[in-house]
């Protein structure tokens, strides 16, 4: 059984968390609904944690996204459609020289 038990557990660690956290909700469940005696906390906690956890992926995925200046190629070139780039660029350039 115990066997059993730590390759249940080793494939459950290759889950992705989100799945881990359902995993462990639904076995909290399935033991309550056995009879098991359970804190009525004991699912608040794990729901608790799993929120937490969650919004620190997605806080750390904001904080880690990179964005390339290639994302904006192309964007907006029907406002350059009619400009000369030489003639505007010397316009600029005339303009910081006073």
């Amino acid at each position: 059984m115990q066997d059993q038990v730590e390759k249940l557990l080793a494939q459950a660690l290759l889950l992705p968390i989100e799945d881990q956290f359902r995993l462990l909700k639904d076995l909290i469940k399935m033991h309550a609904e056995r009879g098991g005696e359970l804190q009525a906390s004991t699912l608040e906690k794990v729901l608790e944690l799993e929120k937490t956890y969650l919004a620190t992926i997605e806080a750390e995925k904001v904080l880690t996204s990179h964005r390339s200046i290639l994302a904006f190629e192309g964007m907006d070139q029907e406002s350059w459609r009619d400009v000369n780039v030489r003639e505007y660029l010397n316009q600029e350039r005339d303009a910081w020289n006073g």
